[in-house]
Order: structure tokens, then C-alpha cells, then sequence
């Protein structure tokens, strides 16, 4: 079963845990006066008596169906102190219920082995906080080289394909599919991007502290050893010069239920598909950067799909 911060149960036919919840739904439903009582609380909550006196339904009747659907987690009961007692409410706890009768969700052969992949382009990120020195390179020329960050919000940057700044923070928002919100269909998310430290020209030996974070929650941070310059990239455009920053260092960060690893190797147990609330969201993000405490504060390039080693932007896996 899913639900989602409005509200909205799915249940799925196919899952032995939410066949229960669907037949208490379903009996929940099966009576019209069981349904005019979820009708009389659609705008406000209201109590049994006020109910029994809006239907006509006898208050013992009335106490009995609402139990029914609070049971189902159609609605909510709580109780208020009143003159004769304690007065019991009903409030509406579900705007939507619906029923997934798609019996190859998750018994079909490939399950377990579907993917979704999407590539967000480096320039499109949603939010930016940067600080010079810092700039932007697209594939044919220049977008912003003159340590402005204001420049990072011109709509030139969706043509990015190497930003580069000091400290601070870019953050992006990927989409999720919706076959993937169900807690037992996702069984990985993973990132993987071309990154490097930032330096006058370059500097091989210039190591700097990336920091990442998911959905708000630093999830690791890697030491980039330095700026890698003196040999064209093979994706880098021949109007940037050989002797600045040419290319980086491809890193995949992946999320599973076990925890967090980097490149493959565990970092963390700590972070988990669970405790970082991907399941069950229409959307992710991801930021990376420099914070202004890191030990090595060394910058950040941050290559797209035609600057660097690697034909590539930010891709995101999820399997």
C-alpha cells in the first residue's frame, strides 16, 4: 500500500499485504448509508450525533459504520471532552483510494530487472548558490566567464556544459515514474556525473572536499585530488584552451535499501531509499558542491555531455 503526503491510499491487487485493506475498503463502501456518512464530513469534521441528526440514521447505527470506515483508513475518530463526557468526531482521512488490478506489476518475468534513466543536463538545474570565482562554457563558445554568479540564473545556462565555481551549491529536481513510487518496485537510485576541483588553469594536485546531498540529506562527501588540465578531453570543444581544465572524473553514487556506496564501495549504512523518503515521491533531488567548511575548499567542475571524458551529464538510475 502507498500514501502519499495528500492523502491518496493505492492498493495493490497483487500485494498480499493490501488485500486485507482492500476488502475492508470494499465493505466500507458497500453500504449507501456508510457512504452518506463519508459525504457529511467532506469539508469539516463533525460528531456522531450531528451526523445521526444530518442522515437520520440512528446514533448506535451511525457509531457502528463510522468504526467500519476507520477501520478501512477512510476516516479518523478521535474523541473531545464535552458536557455528558467525552464527544466522538469523525474527520475525513483519505481523499482517494484506488485499486491497481495490474496482476503483472510485480509477478511478470522481468521484475526486478526494469530500469528508468533520465539525463538531466547540467545547465538545468533548480536552484544556485554559488561563489566566484565561477563560470559557465557551452559547446561552442563562452556563457558566462567573468566570476558573476547572478549569470548563472540567464536562461543561457540550459546550454552549459562545464560550470565551474567555488563554494556553494547546485541542486536538481529529477522526475520519478510512477510504477517506481511503490515501496517494493524501487530497489536502487543511483547518480553518476563527471566532477573535478577547480584551480587557476589547472592543477592536478589541488584536492577538494564534494559534498552531496538527496532530497535535503548530505549523503557522503568525496575528495576530488585535483583539476585536470595539459591534454584536451576528449569531448572538450577546441575554442578552450588545452592549458585550463579539460576534464574529470566519472563518480556513481548509488542508494539501495542496504545504504549508500560510492563508486561501488559502501559509505554508509546510515542512508537508505528508506530513510531518505525517495519511495513514494514524484520527484528527487540531488545537489552537489563545496560547503564553506569543508577541510579541502578547493572548487568544483562539473562537466555535461560535451566537455570532458565522459559523453555524459547528470544521470540518474533507477532499477
Amino acid at each position: 500500500m502507498d500514501i502519499n503526503a495528500n492523502k491518496h491510499i493505492k492498493l495493490f491487487i497483487d500485494d498480499s499485504d493490501d488485500m486485507e485493506k482492500m476488502a475492508k475498503c470494499c465493505y466500507a463502501l458497500a453500504s449507501t448509508d456508510r457512504i452518506r456518512i463519508l459525504k457529511g464530513i467532506m469539508y469539516y469534521p463533525k460528531s456522531i450525533s450531528t451526523l445521526s441528526n444530518e442522515t437520520g440514521i440512528p446514533i448506535s447505527t451511525v457509531s457502528r459504520y463510522a468504526q467500519d470506515l476507520a477501520e478501512a483508513g477512510l476516516i479518523s475518530i478521535t474523541y473531545q471532552p464535552g458536557i455528558k463526557g467525552h464527544t466522538k468526531f469523525c474527520a475525513q482521512e483519505t481523499l482517494s483510494c484506488n485499486f491497481v488490478f495490474d496482476a503483472q506489476l510485480f509477478s511478470r518475468p522481468d521484475y526486478g530487472q526494469r530500469e528508468f534513466v533520465t539525463e538531466m543536463p547540467i545547465g538545468m538545474f533548480s536552484s544556485c548558490t554559488v561563489t566566484p570565482p565561477c563560470g559557465m562554457l557551452g559547446a561552442v563558445e563562452p556563457l558566462a566567464i567573468k566570476d558573476n554568479p547572478a549569470a548563472f540564473f540567464s536562461p543561457q545556462r540550459m546550454n552549459a556544459e562545464c560550470i565551474w565555481f567555488n563554494t556553494g551549491m547546485l541542486g536538481y529536481t529529477f522526475p520519478v515514474p510512477a510504477e517506481f513510487m511503490h515501496e517494493r518496485t524501487m530497489q536502487s537510485l543511483s547518480f553518476s556525473f563527471e566532477v573535478c576541483s577547480e584551480a587557476n588553469n589547472y592543477n592536478v594536485n589541488w584536492p577538494s572536499d564534494i559534498t552531496v546531498l538527496i532530497n535535503g540529506v548530505e549523503v557522503l562527501t568525496f575528495t576530488s585530488p585535483g583539476d585536470f588540465g595539459g591534454t584536451r578531453g576528449k569531448f572538450t570543444p577546441s575554442y578552450w584552451p588545452v592549458t585550463c581544465t579539460q576534464y574529470g572524473l566519472l563518480k556513481k553514487i548509488e542508494i539501495t535499501p542496504l545504504g549508500t556506496s560510492l563508486d561501488g564501495v559502501s559509505v554508509s549504512s546510515e542512508h537508505t531509499l528508506d530513510s531518505l523518503g525517495i519511495r513514494g515521491s514524484g520527484t528527487v533531488r540531488f545537489e552537489l558542491g563545496i560547503k564553506e567548511s569543508a577541510v579541502h575548499r578547493g572548487g568544483i567542475n562539473l562537466f555535461g555531455k560535451n566537455f570532458g571524458d565522459f559523453n555524459q551529464a547528470i544521470i540518474m538510475t533507477i532499477k
